[in-house]
């Protein structure tokens, strides 16, 4: 039966204290929950923990205690923040099995999705049952609370080199929602629930990183001006940037060593407008999470500010048919049209790092195109990523396992692979400086001592194609008839302007601020 607590950092501790008890007075913490297991640890008093994977920001770079550069590559696993009230997929699945699986395939970091909701009921002294388990497959996690299994997972992610960032991915756990607060739960609960969890792991370097809500959003064309998520420079609970440097300073307050993350919204104004128009013409969109355009204009200030990270999210068309979804697009394209302007301008200029904190969906079409392209900017790039996700069950996107929780999406996985960091030999490196990623992969320590280069985030350079003409094959028509119409699209990876001509003679021109005209 797997010891879901005993980790190689606490080995090396009892050895310790073996040698030097007789001098070192001892304090013993036990464990206990409703598996009816225990573990009994002696610490010495007053002696510091050798908690040393906390990480922080220099720059555009993500770097360790001694300043190494490191790169998260991360995958997501969700169902907490879902009526499961745990991990899904544990009626078909072990615990230990699949995040085995996770680390062996290379991701060193879990992003674990949680409901506002739920921690609520913590912070409360309550803790529903998980509703996923399988007695017949797990029978330890028979009867599991949802927090023991939150524990249990988080040190067994340790164990095996995996990190973990906590997401709250919603309020409730029904639905999405544009805002942090919802309903019975107040900007107070979403506050207090972050002050839980950020107390409760606050000595756990397992825990290293917190995004603190989700894909904040709102079309202001479609709601009023206060039930959208906004991002300017006023005192108003929806804005955005007072909600992230409200809930920075409680999270650091009690843990000022976990890193803060933070997505983007989904529309912000254009020059001149501003968040009381209700015409769409006024706003620049993107995903929900995705625009990070008001990061030039207000940036998030907090007291720790080597903490913070921009996160945003990037989805093909399964998810929906954005226009820059245009015949022949590519990563220039892509690049020019969406990712530059919203959030890879942080980057360029040295603002801070990103995480791209979701980026998936089904290998098929123009999704399987961009899902190519992406992986290949982020590798290029040295970018940060956690992938959505894990998960089969995920209706737009899927996963990288397929409905049996345990057989490989194996084309789907060759995409993301090139994304994960790796030393020169293909070994995959965890954000832990004893403990290698899974059963064969390597740590921080390792990787420098063999000689292996820093994963340095890049500054994009498009290539500079002439524009493409797609047009129907037949452009003639009778002479003498009217009303004829011919149509075509064309497409440059970098536009400004454009002139048509007819027999030599320029007829119209015009700016090309978009990917096709």
């Amino acid at each position: 039966m797997l010891n879901y607590r005993l980790k190689k950092k606490q080995i090396i501790v009892i050895l310790c204290l073996i040698i030097f008890n007789s001098i070192i007075p001892l304090i013993r913490i036990t464990y206990f929950n409703n598996l009816n297991t225990t573990v009994t640890l002696e610490t010495p008093i007053n002696i510091a923990a050798s908690n040393d994977d906390w990480l922080s920001v220099d720059g555009n770079r993500i770097v360790d205690a001694q300043g190494k550069v490191v790169k998260i590559t991360g995958i997501n696993w969700f169902g907490f923040e879902t009526s499961t009230q745990g991990f899904d997929g544990l009626w078909a699945v072990r615990l230990d099995d699949a995040l085995n699986m996770i680390a062996d395939l290379g991701f060193n970091l879990l992003r674990l999705p949680l409901c506002v909701q739920l921690v609520t009921e913590w912070v409360n002294g309550n803790s529903p049952l998980v509703q996923s388990i399988n007695d017949y497959i797990s029978p330890e996690l028979a009867g599991i609370t949802s927090l023991d299994l939150l524990d249990i997972a988080i040190d067994y992610c340790n164990s095996i080199g995996l990190k973990v960032m906590l997401d709250m991915h919603r309020v409730v756990n029904s639905q999405m929602t544009n805002l942090w607060y919802y309903g019975s739960y107040n900007y107070q609960d979403w506050l207090e629930s972050w002050r839980f969890l950020a107390d409760r792991y606050a000595g756990n370097d397992a825990v290293v990183a917190m995004d603190v809500f989700n894909e904040p959003h709102g079309n202001p064309a479609q709601y009023p001006e206060e039930e959208v998520a906004k991002w300017d420079d006023s005192n108003d609970t929806n804005n955005w940037k007072k909600a992230v440097e409200d809930v920075s300073a409680i999270i650091h307050s009690e843990n000022p060593n976990v890193l803060i993350l933070v997505e983007g919204i989904e529309a912000y104004p254009k020059l001149g407008a501003d968040y009381s128009s209700n015409n769409a013409d006024d706003y620049f969109y993107n995903w929900w999470g995705g625009n990070l355009r008001a990061v030039a204009d207000f940036p998030i200030n907090i007291d720790r500010q080597d903490k913070l990270l921009y996160s945003p999210h990037d989805y093909g068309a399964s998810v929906f048919q954005q226009d820059w979804f245009y015949p022949g697009f590519n990563k220039d394209t892509l690049y020019n049209d969406v990712w530059r302007d919203n959030w890879y301008y942080i980057v360029e200029n040295g603002i801070a790092p990103l995480l791209i904190g979701e980026w998936g969906g089904p290998v098929s079409g123009d999704t399987q195109i961009w899902m190519e392209e992406i992986s290949e900017f982020i590798d290029e790039m040295n970018l940060h990523q956690t992938f959505w996700c894990f998960n089969p069950n995920s209706g737009d996107t899927g996963g990288i396992v397929t409905h049996d929780w345990t057989t490989l999406e194996q084309e789907k996985y060759n995409i993301i692979e090139r994304t994960l960091w790796k030393d020169n030999t293909g070994n995959y490196v965890s954000l832990d400086h004893e403990i290698g990623l899974g059963s064969s992969g390597t740590n921080i320590v390792e990787y420098y001592a063999n000689g292996n280069p820093a994963p340095l985030p890049g500054g994009y350079e498009p290539i500079d194609t002439p524009p493409s003409i797609n047009h129907p094959f037949d452009l003639s028509y009778i002479e003498g008839d009217t009303g004829n119409i011919i149509s075509w699209t064309a497409t440059d990876s970098d536009p400004s302007t454009y002139t048509i001509s007819r027999d030599g003679s320029q007829v119209q021109s015009g700016s090309w601020t978009s990917g096709g005209a």
